[in-house]
């Protein structure tokens, strides 16, 4: 039994020595932490961020000054760049399953912490710093302190799987180095910033949007109503009028529909660069469709 214990003790050290050999913090005051992912490429939450430059403390104690490369600020990440020295950055990978155990690290201003726990939920959903749902996340009950988001959370074969980014009462929500992850990582590391289309309306929530249709007659629809148009924005310039009930969004290749403003959100990040779509509206009864070229 003590040897069966040793080797288990013996593999855990060797994962937490993983987690905090690219685990840095971020700010002076250790607001939050980072994933050093390659030479002098650090990996954070973006609402770590306070300004285009931060503090950055490296594993070894070392304080260094990195530079904002690109944001995602719906995604809640961001790609610094600081001299890392000799770190490199560790193996990102697709995550456990549900139950697998995990070990997640927060800095400690050069004596980060770590943590041992078990994926205990998947398919979470969160909201990143401008409100947008994000979805995909994995909860872990790692028990780590305040600050730990941005920091790295790291499988028994010894990968990266995933970066914290919200504290929970049990524990941190983690977003997962999937296929998707980590080509909008390659994207910010570039220094291509990630904005998803942005129409500039306002919408009501879903239960206001239902008594609004109620209150003037209208049969119950599932929708993002416009409550408020900006001027000068895409929906002016596509003639998107309040009152419009968006139910779909549609491309050459692909129509999504859409039942609130989570699923607008998710159908507009599928918007490739500067393609023109189609928005479908009840406008009123009607059914109108909006030709959309940014």
């Amino acid at each position: 039994m003590s040897t069966t214990l040793s080797a288990f003790s013996a593999d855990l050290s060797r994962l937490a020595a993983t987690a905090a050999a690219s685990t840095v913090t971020i700010g002076r005051n250790g607001r939050g932490s980072g994933i050093i992912i390659g030479t002098d490429e650090v990996l954070t939450s973006a609402h770590n961020l306070r300004d285009r430059t931060t503090a950055v403390t490296l594993p070894d104690g070392s304080e260094v000054q990195a530079e904002v490369v690109a944001t995602d600020p719906h995604g809640d990440l961001a790609v610094l760049k600081a001299p890392t020295g000799d770190v490199t950055g560790p193996v990102l990978s697709s995550p456990e399953t549900l139950g697998g155990l995990v070990v997640a690290a927060g800095g400690g201003k050069g004596n980060p912490r770590v943590a041992v726990g078990i994926v205990s939920s998947v398919d979470r959903r969160f909201r990143g710093p401008g409100g947008r749902a994000v979805a995909g996340a994995f909860e872990h009950d790692a028990a780590l302190p305040k600050g730990a988001s941005g920091g790295p959370v790291v499988d028994t074969a010894g990968r990266v799987v995933g970066i914290n980014t919200h504290r929970t009462s049990t524990g941190y929500l983690a977003r997962p180095f999937d296929e998707s992850l980590l080509a909008r990582i390659e994207l910010l590391r570039s220094g291509r910033s990630v904005l998803p289309p942005a129409l500039g309306v306002t919408l009501a929530p879903p239960h206001v949007a239902a008594k609004l249709r109620a209150a003037v007659g209208l049969e119950p629809a599932d929708g993002a109503l416009v409550r408020h148009v900006e001027e000068g924005s895409v929906a002016d310039r596509s003639r998107i009028r309040e009152g419009d009930l968006i139910v779909g969004i549609r491309t050459d290749d692909d129509t999504q529909s859409v039942d609130g403003p989570d699923t607008l959100q998710a159908a507009l990040e599928t918007v490739a660069g500067d393609e023109d779509f189609v928005v479908l509206v009840l406008r009123g009864a009607e059914s109108v469709e909006v030709a959309v070229s940014r």
